[in-house]
This record gives structure tokens, C-alpha cells and sequence, in this order.
């Protein structure tokens, strides 16, 4: 493609640095008419012009790839000697007038594709904040949430490929719901690019569409329970060698006493756009928290990301130590019926928020996150 062809496709004018380097542009994205505002941080930190072509060539490919963009792409778009020369043309003039603006290599020359990777990262960052223009504090913290739980699944081994699905309820907005875009991993689930869906299927924001079986599963979910606002569905390994079992949850553990209370079952169908099927769903679940969905997996609603993820890794360390009991072949023994009374009325869910241990746990979890770099927040 050449930088004809390319800005044919992007309007993008040729703007003026300022504010340390930061600029705002305005384009058009793939037929729609409103327009999107989008931030680009340069790493110039004063007053010229840069030739805009490269930053439309740049938006060229993230438009019709879907996937991330690098300078070597960027390179094989644009006509590199041209953008080199310009580039040049631009650091002469900046540094005759304004000093030295940019880092240069001990020999003195200027990598200029480094500062073009720069570039391109930082816009990958920002580009992605673009919604939040329109979002609440609320909904933004919902997002994040979310996104972390996402990356959660990945950490302990919850995810199955593309498939299976978390949601969030938009507050202040009962009807509406937010889950991943159908086709990305786990890993890739940041709080901007989850997708904002109604019950009726309509996406109100996001580029990308939902899993039809995850949609079906959410809304019944959400719509029998206008008091719960996440809900987590798991496909794992022991998760779903429960819900083949006959006996369903057994009180072998600690754990399994704590949430067998919580629990509801449901027989399996084909859950994808069946109306008679969603009401089941909802119905089957009835006052509980979760859910073994027989022949398929687990399920989680609570009021809150945290107080979701908190049930269902409960849940899952039970199946998995009923998994790991029965198949040992051994006698086993299950805690008294007294036993099993007390340690559930100590975990049961509070009726005015999640428990003090819950949060806890939650933060914890986000520290990590933080600290192995998992980048979901923008």
C-alpha cells in the first residue's frame, strides 16, 4: 500500500505538537460516522510538524489485521527512505530552534525506528483508553475488575481456549452487561476492549462480536437475578468431572463445606439462543450463588468480580480434591453433619456486602497482578 492509498483510507491531517508532545486526531473508523477521539503520545516535548503518513499507515493495518501492529509493518507499508528523510528533515529543524529534543546514540546518530516503536506503543496504550470518554467511574472500575479476572483465569489454569465467558452488569445500567470479545485468549482481555452488550444482543460498544452460547448464559443469569452483577462460567478439568457425577458436590473438604450450600445444579442443554433453556437457567438457580451445570461445568453470580471469583475458586479446589479422593480408590470420611453447619453458616455470604475476607483476598490478587506486569487495566 502506498502513503496514497493509505491516507485515502484515514483522514488524518498533519497536526502540531504541544503539551509535551501530546496531540489529539480525530478518524473516521471502518464506515461509521461518528468520530473517535484517539491520543497519541509523541516523544517530542516541542512545537514542529510531523508528516502524518506513517501514523496512517499505522491505523491502515490495525484496521484491517484486528491485531497488533509492528514498526516492520509499519516499515513494509510506507515508503521507509521517504519517512526517514522527513523525519530527518523534522529533527534538523527542531533542533536548530528548540536545543536537542531527542535522545540520540553515543556515536550521535538518532535510531529513528526506535522512536517510531515508541510511538507506536505508546499509541497502542492510549488508543485503547478511547472509550473512557463516555465512561463512568463506575463502569471503568467495573471493567478493570473484570479484565483482572480474566487474567486470574489464565494464572490458575481456569480458561479453555477461546471459549467459555465472564460478565459484569454496567452499573446504572440493569439491562446492559459486559463480556470478552468472542475470539480473543484470556491473556489478551484488557478493561478497554471488553464489549458492552444488552440483553437483547445489541453491542453498544466494542468492535468485535460475543459468543452466542455466553450471551444466552449471562442475560438469563442477570435477568432472574437483578441482585447479582458478575457472573464466571468454567469449563475445567475437575469442574466438569463433577458435574458428571451422579453424587454432585460431596462434603470431603473444608472447602466443599463451605460453598455446598451455595450450590444449585443444572441438567445440560445445548445453551446458545433456546428462551426455554435461559428460563431454566435462572429458574434452576433460584436463591443460590453457584451453579454445577451437569455434563458441563461451573458457574458463579455474585455481586461483585471479587465475590464471584472468590465462590468459584472455593468450588473449584472441592471438585478438585473430590476428583482426587475418589480416584485414589481409598475409604473416605466426610465431616460431621454439625461440622459441615458451622463452617457453612461462617461462609455464608453477608446480606449487606461481600465478607471483609473476600475483599482481602481480591486486593491480593490485584497486588500480584500488578506486580507480574499484567497489563489489563487500560
Amino acid at each position: 500500500m502506498c502513503a496514497d492509498e493509505t491516507n485515502s483510507i484515514v483522514e488524518l491531517k498533519t497536526v502540531s505538537i504541544t503539551n509535551a508532545g501530546r496531540i489529539v486526531k480525530q478518524s473516521e473508523r471502518d464506515g461509521e460516522v461518528k468520530k473517535v477521539k484517539r491520543r497519541l503520545k509523541l516523544w517530542a516535548t516541542k512545537q514542529y510538524q510531523i508528516n502524518a503518513r506513517i501514523l496512517n499507515a499505522f491505523l491502515a493495518l490495525r484496521r484491517r489485521e484486528k491485531t497488533g501492529v509492528t514498526v516492520d509493518d509499519i516499515r513494509k507499508e510506507y515508503a521507509a527512505d521517504q519517512f526517514e528523510g522527513n523525519f530527518e528533515q523534522m529533527i534538523n529543524f527542531g533542533e536548530r530552534n528548540h536545543g536537542k529534543v531527542f535522545e540520540r546514540n553515543i556515536d550521535g546518530t538518532i535510531d529513528i525506528w526506535k522512536h517510531v516503536s515508541t510511538a507506536v506503543d505508546e499509541y497502542e496504550r492510549e488508543t485503547a483508553k478511547h472509550q473512557s470518554d463516555s465512561i463512568s467511574d463506575a463502569e471503568w472500575q467495573a471493567r478493570r475488575d473484570l479484565a483482572a479476572c480474566y487474567r486470574l483465569f489464565v494464572r490458575y489454569g481456569w480458561t479453555d481456549l477461546i471459549f467459555t465467558h465472564l460478565s459484569a452488569r454496567v452499573p446504572g445500567s440493569a439491562d446492559q452487561y459486559l463480556i470478552n470479545p468472542y475470539g480473543l485468549l484470556f491473556e489478551e482481555i484488557t478493561a478497554s476492549n471488553l464489549i458492552k452488550v444488552d440483553f437483547d444482543g445489541r453491542v453498544i460498544a466494542g468492535d468485535e462480536p460475543f459468543n452466542d452460547a455466553g450471551h444466552a448464559i449471562h442475560t438469563a443469569i442477570l435477568r432472574a437475578r437483578p441482585d447479582l452483577n458478575a457472573v464466571l462460567h468454567s469449563h475445567t478439568r475437575a469442574g466438569m468431572a463433577v458435574s458428571c457425577m451422579r453424587c454432585g458436590l460431596l462434603p470431603l473438604s473444608q472447602q466443599a463445606s463451605e460453598v455446598g450450600e451455595l450450590v444449585a445444579y443444572h441438567d445440560y442443554h445445548l445453551a446458545t439462543d433456546n428462551a426455554a433453556e435461559c428460563e431454566a437457567l435462572g429458574r434452576d438457580l433460584g436463591d443460590k450463588w453457584l451453579m454445577i451445570m451437569r455434563n458441563h461445568g461451573l458457574l458463579s453470580a455474585a455481586r461483585t468480580v471479587a465475590e464471584a471469583f472468590y465462590h468459584l475458586y472455593t468450588l473449584e479446589n472441592a471438585c478438585k480434591v473430590q476428583v482426587d479422593v475418589l480416584a485414589s480408590g481409598g475409604e473416605y470420611v466426610t465431616p460431621s453433619a454439625e461440622a459441615v453447619a458451622a463452617i457453612a453458616g461462617y461462609a455464608r455470604p453477608p446480606a449487606d456486602a461481600p465478607a471483609d475476607f473476600v475483599t482481602r483476598a481480591w486486593d491480593a490478587l490485584l497486588r500480584q497482578l500488578q506486580r507480574d506486569g499484567a497489563a489489563y487495566k487500560d
